[in-house]
C-alpha cells in the first residue's frame, strides 16, 4: 500500500509543479515528467503487489508467507 500511496503523491506534486511552474506561453515539454512517469509506475507497481501478494524476494531465503519458518 506504501508504493501505491507513494507513487500517486509523486504524480500529484510533479503534476502540480509542471503546473504552476510553467510561464506563460511556454509548453508543457519539461524533463519533469520523468517524476511523473516514476510516479505512475510506483503506483502500477504497488497495485500489482496488492493484487499477486508478497513475492518470494520479500523473503531472502525463499518460499512463501504460508511457509513456518
Amino acid at each position: 500500500m506504501g508504493l501505491v500511496i507513494t507513487g500517486i503523491l509523486l504524480m500529484i506534486l510533479f503534476g502540480i509543479y509542471i503546473i504552476v511552474g510553467k510561464s506563460p506561453g511556454e509548453g508543457l515539454a519539461t524533463p519533469v515528467w520523468l517524476g511523473v512517469a516514476l510516479g505512475l509506475i510506483m503506483t502500477g507497481f504497488g497495485v500489482y503487489r496488492l493484487i499477486a501478494g508478497p513475492g518470494t524476494l520479500d523473503h531472502p531465503e525463499g518460499g512463501t508467507n504460508n511457509e513456518p519458518m
